[in-house]
């Protein structure tokens, strides 16, 4: 056998030699010893037909002791891939023909569509022959092996099994398990149950699940027990063996946990020391019925197939009630929405890790969104208190999100199963019309009238909120559950989809004065009609402005400044009011290095206003840097935006491996100077040092962001640091720079170079002595961070980061342009009279050419177009507003120098605006890709034009007109 996994059963083999290993009906028990020749019968049989190590096998048999025994005996040197035997014949062509084979054990009498389908894929059949001296002489017909090597995958060379997930709302995804995992796994597994030689385990779970391969068979028999595997799986098999078997100890699903309480009408005698409920939560009503009957610890699990089974039990000593229990071996994190470590009771997503936790699903394309780094990402939604214990809440996916409020499955399930005449109960979300999804449930009665449906909301507020009541009932014959016992809640969204009709909410209303004041504040803030006071402020759609508007307000009604941060922590109007209550708040006492810096007081307050509504990770309530997707791998990405939103979708769609931390620039806060933005870039810089002490440092940002990440990088690189990459999105910074530099612009937005130069590039050597790329889009500056246009600018940003990481040049990279002139042009040079002689009227859309006088009025010469890059710019404004609607309208060189008080005349084509009204014709020199000479104080000339057709060009236009409404009648 394998390794590790050998050594563990070779140690109970050589311990316990005639200790009953194998108990089943009707045949003789086998002991250790002989499970050992069993064992070491099927290699030999396998080895002797040219099966080799690695060779995947599958297994599909019905439920029994010649099952187990061929997976035990196959797990020795192969991959095993038990089977459901139950699979229709397209469900077993499907898997079978995707899992590179090299071949199928089956008995051909009882499974003979099986043999018909390894035939059609070439797969070589492996025959059980039954055997009339019992299980100690269990043969194997093997036809021989015709595959050239074993199958050798990334995560599956060295699967020692290959399970396939329940599918409860899905196709099934194969697991792959090694050895390491699997000898892991048994190892928390006997220690959390503390198994001995003298325990029985009673096995009556599918031997193509974790549960029943593992739990139930590998870990008992490592200890030197008896397993008892029988072909009847029905609860009065199990009731049966108490007083035959004698079973020490029984691990069930809910489901059946169930059934055998229902035929059991008093207690029986038995040698149980506890029950052991896996797969799905257990509900508290037969977790008492169960206690009642047998008085012994009912230990409640949680386990997956992708950690080899167990994650987390109960202790025999205490069980609390909802909990699953601690850490059986593995490490257990709780993240919260933003990929961030959740705090005690904060409900987040689970995460695992540990010896025992699979590599990856098998053929996946998303490896990245199943793990954070080694930390796998279960799916499942939970908490943990105070003293480690874990509490579920359902899977994310079956998040009911009514109005905005979040809630879980579990909660309600446990109160319908309390109900009286429900025999099963599950909830589940449908469709409504105003509130996104209502929630629904669906009940199985016990035999008796119909329910009142009214009645059952009554007996549920007993025991739930308002707005976690069901609204709807369907009654079902049965709960759609998977082979495992798992529940498909998404099943019975498609079963009963019917929408919800609208319903009055009733809020949990605001009673103090305060909690009033509060009330009515949040709700001019939110603009929304009706408040709950456990209601999440951001929940419902609060965003840094409205965070700054309502804590604006309220510090203007209680006549104090309030903390600016407050609501952050304090997000509900019960917390807040619970806080201003018992608070002594003084405003005067504000020790942030900001204002010790010299940052104004209201300046500060109004500035960290706007940072309430950040919601992820901080070093402490005064951080102005926040984390999102802190558990990463990556280096971090220090990002500057203007709201939380131009920060938090970047770090959603980089994904859970990027770590991203906020910061905002001084965008819309009042009086702000460029003194106020280097104290700030100070302050931030000593920040993102105490969270990440050395470089190389990865920064960017988003307009304003994008100067403050760049004064950032400056003070970095001045400490000797080393940046990898400066993203600069929607802002261009003519400033000396060393390292990398990305810049992200928009096609339409004034911020964009190219909107404004012809080829931009060609000046920004001058100031970059790194690799310089760009991207431009055709998004609005508006909306460049937001969704429908974020997942395209994201993509682009990791494939930059990604390269700038592995130090490979952009695709993107602007090439140097080394004939420029290094001398800076100064606001003195930039000085000059421009003069011509333009009709007043022009025709649309035509072009006209024109000669424009330049005289140099300035102190210094300029050089020609192709050294200094100095050219003349045509450009068309509106004459009402002044805007600039066409930029580079015409554009012309100077093909010679030109000293100082020299003049020049220039011949320029120019395009005319198709739009018919009057316009402002403007030219100005600029050096190309930085700056026009107004930006330094010159004037440009500017002549008013009126676009017009002539009346030569009306009459072609109308008869173009009637030309075509003639061709179309003749059509008709």
């Amino acid at each position: 056998m394998q390794g590790a996994l050998n050594a563990i059963l070779q140690d109970a083999f050589d311990k316990y030699p005639t200790n009953p290993a194998i108990t089943s009906d009707n045949k003789p028990t086998i002991n250790f010893a002989e499970l050992r020749e069993i064992l070491t019968g099927i290699q030999q049989s396998l080895t002797s037909s040219g099966y080799q190590p690695g060779d995947r096998i599958a297994v599909i048999l019905p439920q029994g002791p010649e099952n187990a025994l061929t997976c035990l005996g196959i797990m020795q040197h192969y991959c095993c891939v038990p089977l459901n035997p139950e699979l229709t014949s397209s469900e077993l062509n499907s898997i079978l023909s995707s899992l590179s084979l090299s071949a199928v054990v089956t008995q051909n009498e009882l499974l003979p569509h099986v043999i018909g389908i390894a035939k059609q894929l070439n797969i070589p059949q492996i025959n059980i022959v039954e055997s009339t001296q019992g299980l100690s002489d269990i043969q194997l017909k093997c036809q021989p092996r015709n595959k050239p090597e074993p199958y050798c995958g990334d995560n599956t060379k060295q699967a020692t099994l290959l399970l396939h997930t329940s599918g409860s709302s899905s196709q099934p995804k194969a697991v792959p398990l090694c050895e390491t995992q699997l000898v892991a796994s048994v190892d928390y597994l006997c220690k959390s149950l503390k198994l001995t030689q003298d325990d029985r385990c009673y096995n009556n779970l599918p031997l193509f699940h974790i549960g029943g391969l593992l739990d139930m068979l590998l870990a008992p028999l490592s200890q030197g027990g008896n397993v008892y595997l029988g072909n009847n799986m029905s609860s009065a098999g199990f009731i049966n063996s108490l007083n035959t078997f004698l079973p020490t100890w029984w691990q069930a699903v809910p489901t059946m946990i169930h059934d055998v309480c229902s035929q059991l009408n008093s207690p029986p005698e038995h040698h149980l020391r506890f029950c052991r409920s896996v797969s799905s939560p257990l509900p508290s009503v037969l977790r008492e019925k169960l206690e009642n009957l047998f008085s012994i610890p009912v230990i409640e699990i949680y386990g997956m197939t992708e950690t080899a089974g167990v994650i987390a039990s109960q202790a025999f000593t205490s069980q609390k009630n909802g909990s699953v229990g601690q850490s059986a071996g593995s490490d257990i994190m709780i993240t919260d929405d933003h990929g961030n470590a959740a705090k005690s009771m904060q409900t987040g997503e689970v995460l695992v890790r540990g010896k025992n936790v699979f590599k990856g699903y098998e053929n996946s394309a998303n490896q990245t969104d199943e793990f954070i780094g080694e930390w796998f990402r279960t799916g499942d939604l939970g908490y943990s208190d105070k003293d480690g214990d874990l509490f579920l809440c359902g899977r994310i996916k079956d998040i009911i999100n009514r109005g905005g409020e979040k809630i879980s499955s579990r909660q309600i399930d446990e109160a319908l199963l309390t109900l009286p005449g429900i025999e099963d109960a599950a909830c589940f979300g449908i469709p409504h019309p105003t509130l996104g999804e209502d929630i629904a449930a669906a009940l199985v009665m016990k035999k008796g009238p119909s329910p009142d449906h009214q009645l059952l909301r009554t007996l549920l507020r007993e025991q739930l909120p308002p707005f976690k009541v069901p609204r709807h009932f369907y009654i079902s014959t049965q709960l759609p559950r998977t082979s495992g016992g798992k529940l498909q809640r998404q099943r019975l969204k498609e079963i009963h989809s019917t929408p919800a009709a609208p319903l009055n909410q009733q809020p949990l209303q605001a009673t103090t004065p305060l909690a009033k004041l509060l009330a009515n504040l949040w709700q001019e803030a939110l603009e929304i009609p009706h408040i709950n006071i456990n209601d999440n402020f951001f929940d419902l759609g609060g965003d840094s402005l409205k965070a700054a508007t309502f804590m604006s307000f309220l510090s203007e009604k209680l006549e104090h400044e309030i903390p600016p941060l407050a609501l952050f922590d304090h997000p509900t109007i019960e917390s807040l009011e619970a806080y201003l209550s018992t608070q002594d708040i003084d405003s005067t006492a504000i020790t942030h290095p900001l204002v010790v810096n010299g940052f104004p007081k209201p300046m500060y307050q109004s500035f960290m206003g706007f940072m309430s509504g950040w919601r992820g990770e901080r070093r402490n309530s005064d951080s102005l840097l926040v984390g999102h997707n802190t558990l990463g791998s990556k280096p971090a990405l220090f990002w500057g935006s203007q709201s939380f939103e131009e920060f938090s979708l970047p770090a959603k769609h980089l994904g859970s491996e990027q770590p991203v931390y906020g910061f905002r620039s001084l965008y819309q806060v009042p009086n702000k100077t460029d003194a106020h933005l280097k104290q700030l870039a100070d302050v931030l810089t000593k920040e993102i040092q105490l969270i990440q002490k050395t470089g190389p440092y990865l920064l960017g940002g988003f307009c304003a962001g994008a100067t403050l990440a760049f004064e950032i990088a400056k003070r970095l690189i001045a400490k000797g640091e080393i940046i990898s990459q400066l993203i600069l999105m929607e802002k261009f910074i003519a400033e000396p720079y060393s390292g990398r530099v990305s810049y992200f612009f928009s096609n339409h937005s004034r911020n964009s170079p190219y909107l404004k130069f012809h080829t931009p590039e060609v000046a920004w050597p001058r100031y970059y002595q790194g690799e310089v790329s760009c991207h431009c889009f055709d998004i609005p500056h508006t909306k460049f961070l937001l969704s429908g246009n974020i997942e395209k600018v994201s993509k682009v940003m990791k494939s930059e980061i990604q390269l700038a990481h592995k130090n490979k040049t952009s695709p993107k990279r602007i090439l140097e342009n080394k004939s420029l002139q290094t001398r800076d042009i100064t606001n003195d040079d930039c000085c000059a009279e421009i003069s011509a002689v333009i009709p007043r009227r022009l025709s649309p859309g035509n072009q006209f050419s024109t000669t424009i006088d330049i005289h140099n009025t300035g102190k210094s010469h300029w050089e020609s177009s192709s050294i200094s890059g100095i050219y003349l710019y045509a450009k068309w404004r509106s004459r009402h507003s002044e805007k600039v609607r066409y930029w580079k309208a015409g554009r012309a060189a100077l093909h010679k120098t030109l000293l100082s008080g020299d003049k020049v005349s220039i011949n320029i084509n120019i395009s005319i605006p198709k739009e018919i009204r009057r316009w402002q014709l403007e030219f100005d020199l600029a050096q190309e890709g930085l700056f026009y000479f107004k930006n330094k104080g010159a004037t440009p000339a500017i002549f008013p034009i009126t676009v017009f057709p002539t009346p030569a060009e009306i009459l072609i236009q109308w008869a173009e007109k009637i030309k075509l409404l003639n061709k179309t009648k003749d059509k008709k």
